[in-house]
């Protein structure tokens, strides 16, 4: 899905500075290339991408081709904070028609235990490390076929500048205003103005969770030593 860009890096720089009353730039650095990371640069993307990581906003899916015959894991080549769900991918190069099998998730510890030894369609899967788990293994048949693995999830905005603000829904786009903001005045030694921000910016961005989500809770019923997140959450 693509969202409306409202706010660019320049406009919120420029929101920050008038702010602070700082037109151009004297105790903060102002706006650079990529490969130049200055400080409002540092504080919006940062604020960006830790709107993400918060909301989970950006779904998105990667597909991604067995790496041999015999195989039991693929590594994406997008980065997931958390997987939705996989899918197997089975090509037909004849008609060129692909067929999708939703894979059930399992823990970890199942992958090589569920069903037999014998390659085949994969049935199953486990995330760990940014790697796909999935089992039965490939067989040489499917390797050969070109067939795939895709996976849905959700990621993480890496840059505000580039991209980013594509990849964050019109609501949440605000928000890495608030959280440079909060950088900024703790930085000028103006806790209590940085405090009223980042409290801005955490119930803006659990807001928008709970909107969408349901539930500000990090809960996952496949790895039990994950608890419910309570540190983000306004007291």
């Amino acid at each position: 899905m693509a969202f409306t860009k409202l706010f660019t890096r320049v406009t919120i720089a420029s929101m920050i500075r008038d702010e602070i009353n700082e037109p151009t730039p004297r105790i903060f650095s102002g706006i650079g290339t990529d490969s130049v990371y200055l400080d409002l640069d540092r504080f919006i993307d940062t604020g960006a991408r830790v709107t993400s990581a918060i909301t989970w906003c950006w779904e998105d899916q990667d597909e991604t081709a067995f790496d041999a015959a015999n195989d039991y894991v693929v590594s994406p080549s997008a980065a997931f904070l958390a997987v939705t769900g996989c899918e197997y991918e089975d090509y037909d190069a004849t008609t060129a028609n692909r067929d999708y099998r939703g894979l059930q998730r399992i823990p970890l510890e199942g992958i090589g235990h569920v069903c037999g030894e014998t390659a085949g369609i994969p049935r199953f899967y486990a995330f760990f490390n940014q790697d796909i788990y999935f089992w039965p293994r490939v067989s040489s048949t499917i390797y050969a076929a070109g067939d795939k693995l895709r996976t849905s999830g959700f990621r993480c905005v890496t840059s505000f500048g580039n991209d980013g603000s594509e990849k964050l829904p019109s609501e949440l786009q605000i928000m890495p205003f608030y959280y440079a903001m909060a950088c900024v005045y703790a930085r000028l030694g103006k806790h209590s103005l940085s405090a009223i921000h980042m409290k801005e910016f955490i119930n803006g961005c659990n807001q928008w969770r709970y909107d969408v989500h349901g539930s500000i809770m990090r809960v996952d019923s496949q790895e039990m030593a994950k608890i419910a997140d309570v540190t983000l959450i306004s007291q």
